[in-house]
């Protein structure tokens, strides 16, 4: 072959289990097909792009992804990112977020009551600001929750110490 092809797997089903043990039983995966890694010359696995130029065929191979090619897919440029953790499948291998990627388009952190929200902007904004001291950034705190994950590095304005003018 002369691409790696990742893909995630969305659904596992059996639509007939076996019953009997003799009986090979049926599986059907869904995947979502991520990227690809082009091999060069000698076989070996080149940098992560997105897209698939080639579709593997019924009854190719498929592999588990070694950490290697996992390494490779969600590689990103350290000077431009922030380490928000590791992913799930390999906690050797971090888990990035491209800022100027993702400051630059609309973007929300999603999920129930008690999934962790609020720790994970907490997060995302203390690591840019740890990579960029000097940026400014304002956060409407309605509920009153960020303020000591901010502490010392922030200056939280409440209606007790604001100070408009007259005429605002």
């Amino acid at each position: 072959p002369v691409s790696v092809s990742l893909a995630l797997v969305s659904a596992l089903s059996s639509p007939m289990p076996s019953h009997n043990r003799s009986e090979q039983e049926l599986r059907i995966v869904e995947v979502e097909f991520i990227g690809e890694l082009p091999k060069d010359q000698q076989g070996n696995a080149r940098n992560f792009r997105r897209g698939i130029s080639c579709y593997p065929s019924l009854g190719d191979v498929v592999c588990r992804a070694s950490q290697g090619e996992l390494a490779k897919a969600y590689a990103c440029d350290s000077e431009t990112s922030i380490r928000v953790g590791h992913i799930q499948q390999d906690p050797s291998i971090p888990a990035m977020i491209k800022i100027d990627e993702m400051l630059g388009k609309h973007f929300a952190v999603l999920g129930t009551t008690g999934t962790g929200k609020s720790c994970t902007v907490a997060l995302i904004l203390r690591r840019i600001l740890e990579k960029n001291p000097q940026a400014h950034m304002l956060l409407l705190d309605v509920h009153r929750e960020y303020a000591s994950a901010f502490r010392g590095i922030s200056e939280v304005i409440s209606p007790d110490n604001m100070v408009l003018p007259f005429w605002l």
